[in-house]
């Protein structure tokens, strides 16, 4: 065992004494609570009710609301770096022939509207 992976393990019990441990969960807590523009995950729940439950009361729930309506507006607007795998396989696809497809996850739509015909 190397010396850093022993520090490694050494860093990770401290961080699992209960005052430590309390802490940083509070600390992320207030951080996932203010949180605007990063996609942060808290838990892992039995049911969608207790993950409700657990959700801050700081926070609208769910994307039914005027401020997740908005969120990927930008995606419309311009291409991310992301949007290129999808662009290079839809362009073959439509090389190919097919005139039409279904977009499974709905990631595609940001581009379309981006780019009109591939």
């Amino acid at each position: 065992m190397t010396l850093l992976t022993r520090a490694h393990q050494g860093v990770d019990n401290i961080a699992e004494w209960p005052l430590i441990r309390n802490r940083v969960r509070r600390e992320y807590d207030d951080v996932f609570a203010a949180n605007k523009d990063a996609n942060l995950f808290r838990g892992v729940f039995d049911t969608f009710e207790a993950a409700e439950a657990s959700a801050p009361a700081t926070r609208p729930l769910g994307y039914d609301n005027s401020a997740a309506a908005s969120m990927y507006m930008d995606r419309t607007r311009k291409t991310y770096p992301t949007d290129y795998p999808v662009m290079f396989w839809l362009q073959k696809l439509f090389a190919e022939g097919c005139s039409q497809f279904y977009d499974l996850a709905a990631i595609s739509a940001s581009v379309i509207t981006l780019t009109g015909v591939i």
